[in-house]
């Protein structure tokens, strides 16, 4: 049978578009691009209203929308004679639920010559079993589950977890429907793929929409080798591709759609981001298909480009202007070749912004440099005047902190300024290394539209820098990524960190990552310091914790210095511009927060002074 594997860009919040869009795919294939007759078409979870909307799922006209255009495209299948299809939405009974809201279901519709299919266990749709609700996802929060379904009407969910029959060129088939993490069943009791298989199910299908995160892809596999053995059923899944926002951060869909076998291994496998595929599946012995291993960079590259265009189709095409800050330094540099691989040249100005007595002309000439790598616009706007006239009007002196402030407030005022005679938008260059420790003025530096740097520790962009070099062409200047990173708002000055480069680790970066992304606390940090393994465990050079501390009292005052800077800068991160999600763990809707003081615990405090004493 020939199958379309639907791996398109569901539009958040556009009913319409995305039924457009499935309708000219379906034409497409069936009748321009191949001459191949299509027998089952399948497209991602929640593909007619988008998935990650906020509370606009608690909108009833919006919901009324969508089930309009659900019953359009029921309607639709009778141009597409035999063809079955299979898509995710919203469906409602009209009954309402525990928050005395009209209760709605994550579900999957297979129809056929304009025709609703029932599965065998008499349901006209199949509901999503296993709602995910950890990280950024929130399904229990708009969506009544299955499990809860068969518990409300006193049924075993194994009545209701049952395969469609449906007829593939003459024959009966019974399609096992799932809705993504329905697949991802390690940790639940439930198994929804083993039911399916035992109602009868010839063939599983899973409806996705999974964000792209490190090492996903062989994650998945893993996934479906291990349901195959289970159940010894083959597995259709489709993914969606480009971006959608959770408030705080632009998820990047990487698609990935395939068909496996039922010993796990691979048929086909469409490309990140691809369009979608007809595909035949023969027999069991079909070949299987040689996965090529991801170049880790090239997938954190891709991630991000997709979730930057994702950011950009939300703005009117008059307003895609990007206005960047041009400092010299590495963070400023990768940002700017970023936003010219999703813009036109004519649509990135850089801007450098020297402070007299302040700024070396080195900075300068080396945002000149880069801007006229990527030939984009650049100016020179001197900011000593504002500081000047800001400062004197508030009274404040040179040389204090107050005064830096000052100065970066400036260089936001050039940018906000020249942003808005343009008609565009200027971006937050912020690194994650930074915005843990509020090393950054809320009103200035950490302001902006978007953050595409957000959720990269300072190495990372290192590394991401020497990357785009590799693949574009040293776009780059290598003084650049040499310089000593500085916020140069005073002469001379560091910034007051131990970052990673592109070839290393270092420890700040490091003790971002053990904190957000591996939720280790300070006792951990003391634990690893006193038994000698705290280098091996972050990863760091040999002898680099001996350099930076003489003993352990200067370790835990450092210790408790940056868990202090983390707790007290909560209010800047709260108020970050949205950003890609690229690592395990996110400032946001994705790593959650309280403004909460900074408490040591009793086992903290019992190992500092058995410390201390030695």
């Amino acid at each position: 049978m020939n199958i379309l594997l639907g791996q398109i860009e569901p539009r958040p919040a556009n009913p319409e578009r995305n039924f457009h869009e499935i309708c000219g795919f379906i034409n497409g294939l069936s009748y321009e691009r191949t001459p191949k007759k299509v027998d089952i078409a399948v497209f991602p979870e929640l593909v007619i209203p988008g998935y990650f909307l906020g509370d606009r799922f608690e909108s009833d006209e919006f919901v009324r929308d969508v089930e309009y255009w659900n019953n359009r495209l029921i309607e639709n299948t009778k141009k597409w004679p035999g063809l079955v299809l299979v898509f995710g939405t919203i469906v409602t009974d009209g009954s309402v639920g525990e928050d005395g809201r009209l209760r709605k279901y994550n579900a999957a519709i297979v129809a056929q010559n304009g025709k609703q299919i029932h599965n065998t266990g008499n349901m006209p749709y199949t509901i999503k079993a296993l709602l995910p609700n950890y990280r950024f996802f929130a399904d229990s929060r708009h969506f009544f589950s299955l499990r809860q379904y068969a518990e409300e009407k006193h049924l075993l969910t194994d009545d209701l977890i049952q395969p469609f029959e449906v007829n593939v060129d003459g024959s009966s088939m019974k399609l096992g429907v799932m809705l993504c993490e329905d697949m991802w069943d390690e940790h639940y009791t439930l198994k929804v793929g083993e039911q399916l298989q035992r109602a009868g199910a010839e063939l599983l299908v899973n409806l996705s929409a999974s964000p792209w995160g490190w090492m996903k892809r062989k994650k998945r596999h893993k996934v479906v080798r291990s349901l195959a053995e289970r159940t010894g059923l083959p597995l259709v899944y489709v993914n969606a591709i480009g971006a959608q926002c959770t408030a705080k951060h632009f998820l990047a869909f990487d698609g990935r759609s395939a068909i496996f076998r039922k010993d796990g291994a691979i048929v086909r496998e469409l490309e990140f981001g691809g369009e979608s595929a007809l595909w035949s599946v023969a027999s069991p012995d079909y070949p299987s298909f040689l996965c090529e291993e991801e170049d880790e960079q090239d997938e954190l590259l891709l991630a991000i480009k997709v979730a930057m265009k994702g950011y950009l189709q939300t703005l009117p095409d008059e307003l895609k202007k990007v206005v960047i800050g041009l400092s010299g330094g590495i963070d400023s540099a990768v940002s700017a070749v970023l936003w010219r691989t999703v813009l036109p040249e004519d649509r990135v100005f850089g801007i450098a912004m020297p402070m007299n007595g302040v700024s070396s002309n080195e900075s300068v000439d080396l945002a000149q440099d880069l801007a006229e790598r990527l030939r984009i616009n650049f100016e020179v706007v001197p900011i000593e005047s504002i500081v000047k006239a800001n400062a004197e009007a508030l009274g404040i002196k040179p040389g204090t902190d107050a005064y830096k402030s000052v100065q970066a407030r400036a260089r936001m005022e050039v940018l906000a300024g020249r942003a808005h005679q343009l008609g565009g938008f200027f971006p937050s260059n912020a690194n994650k290394t930074e915005i843990a420790f509020g090393y950054g003025t809320l009103t200035a530096d950490l302001r902006g539209t978007f953050a595409p740097l957000a959720d990269m520790t300072k190495r990372e962009v290192y590394q991401l820098a020497q990357h785009l070099n590799r693949v574009l062409g040293n776009l780059i200047p290598q003084e650049i990524m040499r310089r000593p990173p500085s916020d140069e708002l005073a002469q001379g000055s560091r910034d007051p960190f131990v970052y990673g480069n592109a070839d290393e680790r270092g420890f700040h970066d490091e003790f971002v990552r053990a904190v957000v992304q591996f939720s280790k606390g300070p006792t951990w940090f003391l634990e690893q310091y006193q038994a000698g393994t705290l280098e091996e465990e972050m990863r760091l050079p040999k002898g680099q914790i001996a350099t930076l501390f003489s003993d352990a009292q200067s370790f835990v005052q450092e210790v408790e210095r940056l868990f202090g800077l983390l707790h007290n800068n909560f209010f800047k991160r709260v108020q970050l511009p949205p950003a890609p999600l690229l690592s395990r763990r996110a400032f946001g809707d994705d790593w959650r927060e309280a403004h909460l003081p900074l408490v040591f615990s009793r086992e903290y405090k019992k190992l500092k002074r058995e410390m201390l004493k030695r």
